[in-house]
């Protein structure tokens, strides 16, 4: 990682540095120089334009302006900002500096007309557009600065500052100088005067907040750059680093707090929801709709801050909601600080602490190992490498591998943002969003929706000039407005990121974390759940619960050396079952090999010489009379565990231990699991629902078999259908053809694991994982849904997308039903919302071809998306539904909407055509006026057939909606004062005549294609 460049951090007194003053340079220069673009504009005739291409010209201008003043500014970031995207800098400033000019110039645009609005109106639009004014270029430079420098937002502010100040000093400057009569070179001198000292005056005040907004960045960590072995060298006491040490380092930023965040930040979420494509589009319209008048057009605009507003709520509610949940269960690690062991999070861990890592630990920081009992660690989730790596005293140890045996102590050498695994954005914790069909479908909807408005909307702005019936640019540009406007569907994202959030919240408050909204959505598409036996079919509470000599002589001798077997691997699960009932020898144990999920056994070395080992009887001693006894223990669903005796040491090779030879059976140690109360139920829903069950296991497959046959898993009867992962092929088609045959797998390795999740997924399955150990964890990553238990091991709840919180397997079920909701709630709202955009599309291409004025006015549209679209589909998308997944969202969609969405468009034009040729003297506002009546009594047609089957509190909705219509109708100041309604008996007769019969063609269209959601 590049270090960062030298910022400096002004204290007061001193006098400003050599980058303040390079800025105020730049900066001075580039507005100067940027000025000159409007001025040049305003030279060569721009004042004389019509108004509507004026504001374009000057728009343009504008961008030119905020063009040179980017590139200036960039040159002089690029120098302290590493990776600075200063193309992505110049054009956020020159689009906002373009929104300014547009913003300023549309009260003169609009000429007088906007005296004649509403008071509150004109207050609301002159705030907005002050506001708007002061913070466009701050905002939009803080986009790009945000992902720099921490505390970025403070940006804004400066700018705001800087734009008061510079106007401020223009006008004292010239408004007394100015004076009637002065020639035309002295005014231009005292412009260009006061012009330059504002841009001085900009320049000093942004320069100052730059400094200040740079010196919040943290320092450079000093030894980044040293090899890890020369980093270990200085070595942190055994004791740990003191208080004050630690209190300097997070001072300093030698935090382990990283930039890389598992859910998105208030400046993230408030830029999801603000600046998008349509809502910049949207924002355009409504300030052009402004200009054009009347001002009733533009209260599309309304809808847009409404979603935005909206959406930021809800998302904020559910950040606050689950971020709260994923402190809760955020992993610990344990440090050593002042000769004490402590937790502490991951995110307060400082460079140069102790840490004592253990089996089933995720490793928070880079570091060099100090000391060593056996430690290995699975680096396949940072690497790709299958195999774990053994760890020796001085040797490297990754962020983002897992502990898999053995325990020992680390010195960080690399912490936050300068660690391996945020260098590789963060691919131990799998920070890459679960796929979701719905968000996909949503996203080449909008990209095809894009495409249509670049191709479309200059023919429609052409065919509007055109129209004879357009009197004047005003009703060109509206029409051109309703038309764009129509075509934008403003709110399908708003509700598909509220039905994720929602179903969050929903699952969060029945303990369920989701650290992967989509992975709502994706676990309701699950055909295939894998299911590890401990903790999720069992409550995963080992206990012990007989012991079975084999050879009476060594029974003292063997009861000794299990509680040193115990004492050596303290982090496993099974050796803390065993804790309290063989308790540890006085002396030291010898040569220890911790317990690991691919040997399946651990051993010790005693003062006598003698090696004891403790695992499957299966893989440490093939004995016939041990085996046996063994399997009939194992087919009760119970563990059983071999202890045997050799007199010669461990092997050693390849990196791993080996057996002992020489070992002869000295006992059975059984174990006894619970199963979970609740684990038959939840397998009997996902029976009946159709998804296949495969458990994955570790254990004896007599016990999983056991285990597996008590829980009702389908096809299994009992102990003897369990499945002997050693013997399943290691060819990729055949290891997926075992997985079809089979339901239980013993003895299942933890790459197993993984290779049999990626064979299901070759096969076409969707498939979900459950479990809660640290074996479990490289199967979680690449299964499409990991669903890890809240007690299970830190690195399996790391790369999970669902925590079950408090570990019951219930919850499962609930979270399907809320996967189900969202995906048929939001095919819904999909249905309604590109319903409109086809027949926006169809009456835009209309009036392309016959040069008509556009049958919809904006405010009319804003009227039939807030009734039939908006609000109905809002309550949709939240509302109970249980429908089963099927494939095919977009299929479906493009399906019911494009035909309801022609008939729609054609009835519309219809009603115009008809009124225009019926009545004359109706003109363009009555005509449309008919038009928008029939487009409301088809699409509330519409929304009545996606409500289906209905229910009361659908049919109170569509009653409300109906009830708005009929209300908004019968009151003159709203239908003629506001939507721009001209209402009589011939109007309301002609929309009932083309009305009903489009409704029952948009009927037949849906049943002979199949009723939607």
């Amino acid at each position: 990682m590049l270090p960062a460049a030298p910022v400096e951090a002004r204290r007061a007194g001193e006098p400003p540095g050599p980058l303040w003053r390079r800025w105020l340079v730049a900066a001075t220069l580039g507005e100067t120089l940027g000025f000159l673009v409007p001025v040049l504009v305003s030279v060569l005739g721009g004042d004389g334009l019509p108004e509507g291409p004026r504001l374009l010209a000057f728009a343009v201008a504008g961008a030119g302006e905020g063009a040179v003043l980017g590139i200036a500014q960039s040159r002089v970031l690029g120098g302290v900002l590493p990776g600075f995207p200063a193309r992505s800098w110049t054009a956020r400033t020159a689009l906002a500096a373009a929104l300014a000019w547009v913003l300023g110039m549309t009260p003169s645009a609009a000429g007088d007309g906007w005296q004649d609005w509403p008071v509150p109106v004109q207050v609301g639009l002159a705030v907005a557009g002050g506001l708007t004014l002061l913070l466009s270029i701050g905002v939009a430079q803080w986009t790009v600065l945000r992902s720099l420098v921490p505390g970025a937002a403070r940006w804004i502010g400066w700018t705001a500052l800087a734009w008061l100040a510079g106007l401020a000093v223009f006008t004292a400057v010239a408004t007394p100088l100015w004076q009637p009569g002065q020639a035309a070179w002295l005014i231009a001198a005292i412009g260009a005067l006061a012009g330059c000292l504002m841009a001085l005056t900009m320049a000093a005040v942004t320069g100052w907040g730059l400094l200040r907004v740079l010196a919040g960045r943290p320092a450079p960590v000093a030894d980044a750059g040293l090899p890890v072995r020369a980093v270990a060298e200085r070595e942190t006491p055994p004791s740990g680093l003191t208080g004050a040490e630690v209190a300097d380092r997070v001072a300093r930023g030698l935090s382990n707090a990283s930039s890389v965040r598992t859910s998105r930040s208030l400046g993230q979420i408030v830029r999801a929801n603000v600046f998008t494509f349509f809502n910049g589009l949207l924002a355009v319209l409504c300030v052009v709709a402004l200009a054009a008048g009347p001002w009733q057009n533009a209260l599309f605009g309304g809808v847009v801050v409404a979603n935005a507003g909206i959406g930021i709520v809800q998302e904020l509610r559910a950040k606050r909601t689950l971020d709260r949940l994923a402190v809760l269960t955020a992993p610990r690690v344990r440090v050593l600080r002042d000769g004490a062991e402590a937790e502490v999070a991951v995110a307060d861990v400082v460079l140069g602490d102790l840490l004592d890592l253990r089996a089933g630990d995720q490793v928070p920081a880079d570091g060099a190992v100090r000391t060593s009992g056996g430690l290995a660690v699975d680096e396949s989730l940072l690497t790709g490498e299958a195999e774990a790596v053994a760890k020796a005293p001085g040797d490297p140890v990754l962020s983002g591998s897992i502990v898999v045996s053995g325990a020992g102590r680390v010195q960080t050498t690399a912490v936050g943002d300068d660690a391996y695994a945020a260098r590789l954005a963060s691919e131990a914790r799998r920070f890459t969003m679960t796929y979701s069909e719905l968000v996909a479908g949503t996203n080449r909807l909008l990209r095809w929706i894009a495409v249509v408005l670049v191709v479309v909307g200059p023919l429609v702005l052409w065919s509007q000039f055109r129209s004879t019936e357009n009197e004047s640019w005003r009703e060109a540009v509206t029409g051109t407005v309703a038309a764009l406007v129509g075509m934008v569907p403003e709110g399908l994202v708003l509700l598909t990121t509220l039905a994720f959030g929602v179903a969050a919240l929903t699952l969060a408050r029945r303990r369920t974390l989701v650290q992967e909204l989509p992975a709502v959505e994706a676990l309701a598409r699950v055909d295939v759940v894998c299911l590890d036996k401990t903790g999720t079919l069992t409550h995963g509470d080992v206990r012990f619960d007989d012991w079975v000599p084999l050879d009476p002589r060594c029974e003292p001798a063997a009861r000794a050396a299990l509680g040193a077997l115990v004492a050596a691997d303290r982090a496993n699960a099974t050796a803390a079952a065993l804790a309290g009932e063989f308790p540890p020898p006085s002396g030291p144990p010898g040569t220890v090999v911790p317990f690991s999920s691919a040997r399946k056994w651990s051993a010790v070395q005693t003062g006598d010489g003698a090696t004891w080992v403790l695992g499957a009887p299966e893989m440490v001693l093939p004995d016939a009379a041990a085996r046996g006894r063994a399997d009939a223990l194992a087919a009760e669903g119970r563990r059983v565990l071999l202890l045997a005796r050799s007199p010669h040491p461990p092997g050693t090779g390849d990196g791993d231990a080996h057996l002992p030879t020489g070992l002869t059976a000295v006992a059975l140690v059984v174990l006894a699991e619970r199963i979970r109360e609740d684990a038959r139920e939840v397998l009997g829903y996902f029976t009946a629902q159709g998804v296949a069950l495969k458990v994955l296991s570790g254990d004896n497959p007599r016990t999983v078999g056991a285990v597996a046959a008590a829980v009702g898993v389908p096809g299994v009867s009992g102990a003897a259908d369990a499945v002997d992962a050693r013997t399943l092929p290691e060819d990729d088609g055949a290891l997926a053809a075992a997985m079809e045959r089979g339901s239980v797998f013993g003895r299942v390795t933890p790459y197993q694991k993984r290779a049999m999740v990626r064979a299901l997924q070759r096969s076409g399955h969707v498939v979900a994982m459950t479990g809660d150990g640290v074996n479990d964890a490289l199967a979680l990553k690449d299964a499409d849904i990991g669903v890890a238990m809240g007690t299970g091991a830190p690195a399996t709840r790391a790369v999970a997308q669902l925590v079950l919180l408090d570990g019951r397997f219930a919850h499962l079920p609930d979270a399907v039903a809320e996967g189900r909701r969202v995906i048929a709630n939001i095919e819904r709202a999909a249905n309604l919302f590109l319903t409109k955009n086809v027949y926006s599309l169809v009456l835009a291409l209309v009036t392309v071809v016959t040069a008509v004025a556009y049958p919809l006015a904006p405010v009319q549209l804003t009227l039939i998306s807030a009734v039939t679209i908006g609000v109905p589909g809002f309550v949709l998308a939240l509302g109970p539904n249980r429908r089963r997944y099927l494939p095919g969202f977009l299929a479906r969609v493009l399906r019911f909407s494009l035909p309801v969405g022609l008939i729609t468009g054609i009835a519309a034009y219809t009603a115009y055509a008809v009124t225009r040729w019926a009545d004359p003297g109706a003109g363009v506002s009555g005509a449309r006026t008919t038009a928008t009546l029939v487009v409301l009594v088809v699409a509330l047609w519409t929304l009545g057939i996606l409500a289906r089957p209905l229910t009361a509190w659908k049919a109170a909705l569509i009653c409300a909606m109906v009830g708005v219509v009929v209300l908004v109708l019968a009151v003159p100041a709203l239908a003629e004062g506001v939507l721009l309604l001209r209402l009589s008996p011939a109007v309301l007769a002609l929309a009932a005549a083309v009305g009903a019969p489009a409704a029952a063609l948009v009927e037949l269209a849906t049943r002979l294609s199949g009723r939607p959601a």
